[in-house]
């Protein structure tokens, strides 16, 4: 932790040789407090989007059309997070950027609905090295919902 302003602030915990702005990366992004604010899987698996799910769930689909840079891989809507796997070809934006940009617009759209939902600050990111660690990363995120009685997320 170093002091800034008279105030301690936790270092980034980015890789400091990656721009963040070329390259596959895999991204949790999590609830305030880790509640359930986009709805919940049954005992079958199936996910039941809330209002908020489905808000962010058009978010995330529409990342594609504001970024046309970006791919998305896989994703997953659960109860308390998202996981995303996307790659950024050639962008003049960062991943923060756009996880931030995505974040915005779903908070943006719950406060004009008066919906209560807060997000965790930061969110956690995996940068994807090779072929092997890709497949691996899409078949947990393909698997979440039916893994969610297990995850350390929930």
């Amino acid at each position: 932790m170093t002091l800034y302003n008279e105030t301690y602030r936790i270092e980034t915990a980015r890789a400091q040789w990656d721009s963040y702005a070329t390259g596959c990366y895999f991204v949790t992004i999590c609830t305030h407090g880790k509640r359930h604010y986009f709805g919940e899987i049954s005992h079958d698996a199936t996910f039941s989007p809330s209002l908020i799910g489905t808000i962010a769930t058009d978010a995330l689909n529409s990342i594609t059309s504001h970024y046309p840079e970006t791919t998305i891989h896989a994703s997953v809507v659960m109860p308390n997070h998202i996981h995303i796997l996307l790659s950024i070809d050639r962008s003049k934006h960062t991943l923060a950027h756009i996880i931030g940009s995505f974040k915005s617009a779903v908070t943006r759209r719950c406060n004009r609905l008066s919906l209560n939902f807060r997000w965790q600050t930061r969110f956690h990111d995996h940068i994807i090295r090779d072929s092997g660690a890709f497949i691996h990363i899409q078949h947990y995120i393909l698997t979440n919902p039916e893994n969610w009685a297990n995850d350390s997320l929930r």
